[in-house]
């Protein structure tokens, strides 16, 4: 396998479009609200920083490779047992290779019953996208009265919506382990059981302030300015980062069935699974913490000297899995006989925690356990000629029920969003 990327990541909003045969740092690309046009119109003890304000963007541009193999054996020693042996080797040009062994064995004790083990590990790069997105833009100007610590005035940059690179972020590694069975009881009725556990390490999540930042010198601006009569004012900055460990076990029962009735038949299946976990972010205390962003000095960020502000110890947090109900039921239950059936299909959703992210962790937010039943009823019109038509109507929601999103983003991010009502849909298909 050989794959080929070039990629310029989104960047913030530019004043002109990008020229792609003209080289990007001669293009005067800046962060829109940072050029000011009218410099006259500025106090004269600052007018020269007009230029050193208007902040320039530089977009990444990405050309990287990715070359895989992949060899596989299998072997079977006896009739009840298959066993399969494979690797796959993964070369990345941005983050060097990666071996990812898989071990498989089917084994079948009885003819009505098959088991199956799994072990693998994989590994998942952060997409240029997260890594080198930028974004943000000045949202405002504004001007000091000269005092006795700046005789001559000063300035105060605004910066909305900043979206840093981490030209740091390391692939998430994956190990999992899987076991499943299934039992045919009779011809009508089979029981299926899994286990699931996947540990993922340098998990990747999105990271943002809950608050703005104030940068004086020495930070990275005034590196970038040279100026100590230039502030700068950060609200909403995020970036991607790799934090912590996540480990997770799903558990899954499902009983599937026929159910004979004369003429009609009930055919469904009976599901119920567990998702449980825990994510652990370890301990850090001062420029330790800014590790994890590494030396990214781009466009007058570095992430480094963000942190760096703060010198608390930030404690180690844990918690749950979130985005996932850890108690779920699902059925899907069809009534039918030759041209018409009536399908059931009930959600029965446990709580679920969704989360907003701070600058010192994470705000938990809860979603209520909900119910969702949907019925569809289909008649079926056969011709002796080609053509067939079906009838059908919907009513999804049907006991209207209110139920919401599971949100995880930055405090902004619209959590819980109510999700929809009741549904009534209808419709002609024509098949031919």
């Amino acid at each position: 396998m050989l794959e080929n990327i070039v990629a310029v990541p989104r960047t913030p909003p530019l004043p002109k479009p990008i020229d792609p045969a003209r080289p990007f740092q001669d293009q005067d690309l800046y962060l829109i609200g940072s050029k000011i046009f009218e410099t006259f119109r500025l106090p004269a003890g600052i007018r020269d920083l007009a230029k050193v304000a208007q902040t320039p963007v530089i977009p990444f541009y990405l050309n990287y490779q990715n070359y895989g193999g992949y060899i596989q054996t299998q072997y079977e020693p006896v009739k009840w047992l298959n066993l399969t042996l494979g690797t796959r080797y993964d070369y990345n040009t941005r983050f060097g290779g990666s071996i990812n062994p898989r071990v498989s064995a089917v084994i079948m004790p009885h003819k009505k019953v098959n088991i199956k083990l799994l072990y693998g590990t994989s590994f998942l790069a952060p997409s240029p996208e997260k890594a080198f997105r930028q974004d943000g833009y000045i949202s405002n100007i504004l001007y000091y009265s000269p005092s006795s610590s700046r005789p001559t005035g000063g300035m105060l940059l605004i910066l909305d919506n900043a979206r840093l690179p981490n030209r740091d972020l390391q692939p998430e590694k994956l190990q999992a382990l899987e076991g499943s069975m299934n039992i045919l009881i009779t011809n009508n009725l089979s029981l299926n059981m899994g286990i699931a556990y996947t540990e993922v390490n340098n998990l990747i999540n999105q990271f943002a302030t809950a608050d703005s930042l104030r940068l004086y010198e020495p930070t990275a601006f005034w590196r970038r300015y040279q100026d100590p009569r230039l502030d700068v004012e950060i609200y909403r900055l995020e970036t991607s980062r790799n934090e912590g460990n996540l480990k997770s076990t799903t558990v899954t029962a499902q009983v599937n069935f026929r159910i004979p009735l004369g003429k009609w038949h009930l055919d469904g299946f009976v599901g119920y699974s567990y998702v449980g976990g825990q994510f652990v972010r370890p301990k850090f205390t001062g420029s330790s913490y800014f590790a994890l962003f590494g030396n990214n000095i781009r466009n007058g960020f570095s992430n480094d000297d963000l942190l760096d502000l703060y010198t608390d110890t930030i404690p180690a947090q844990s918690g749950g899995v979130i985005l996932h109900s850890p108690h779920s039921v699902k059925s899907v239950l069809t009534l039918a006989q030759d041209n018409f059936s009536l399908t059931a299909r009930l959600l029965i959703a446990g709580n679920a925690n969704g989360s907003g992210t701070g600058w010192w962790g994470y705000t938990t937010r809860h979603n209520p356990m909900y119910a969702r039943l949907n019925v569809t009823a289909r008649y079926n019109i056969k011709t002796k000629s080609k053509h067939n038509f079906s009838v059908f109507a919907t009513v999804e929601n049907l006991l209207d029920n209110r139920y919401y999103h599971t949100s995880f983003g930055r405090d902004d991010a619209m959590p819980l969003v109510p999700q929809d009502p009741r549904r009534i849909l209808g419709g002609l298909e024509w098949n031919f």
